[in-house]
């Protein structure tokens, strides 16, 4: 019964403000994503199947710039299970480390997510193909 008990704990918790991971759709080898689409600090969480694995990251405006993450941390990486956004931070899933949206760019290490490359251009914020793809290394 104890087992049970965990494994629906487990469950509900995993479950908690799972995102919702949009498609990306890839057009000359890139990820364009208008930037009027961003509200600060409300991150949006896409997936990419690249050579056949699962990508996952986030794309997030803080302080009126964005910037993008793998979602996915070097302390946590082994169980896969990456964040979930609150109001004022993002939270590992796996540890359940806080992490103010500000503090993500300059964050390095332990349970900060690795940094996907992308870069503003006018109205658009573009991620290359081959940047996602570095994450090949990151997901099982």
């Amino acid at each position: 019964m104890r087992w049970l008990i965990l494994a629906l704990f487990i469950f509900i918790n995993g479950c908690d403000n799972a995102p919702e991971f949009n498609p990306v759709n890839l057009v000359d080898g890139k990820f364009m994503l208008n930037k009027s689409s961003l509200e600060n600090n409300n991150p949006i969480f896409y997936v990419v199947q690249i050579d056949k694995k699962k990508i996952t990251f986030f794309v997030l405006k803080t302080a009126n710039k964005v910037y993008s993450f793998f979602n996915i941390c070097a302390t946590c990486r082994a169980y896969q299970l990456g964040y979930k956004a609150q109001k004022d931070y993002i939270v590992c899933k796996s540890c359940q480390m806080e992490v103010q949206y500000e503090e993500l760019p300059v964050g390095v290490g332990g349970c900060y997510p690795y940094r996907l490359e992308g870069y503003e251009e006018g109205e658009f914020y573009i991620i290359k193909e081959s940047d996602m793809a570095v994450g090949k290394k990151y997901f099982f």
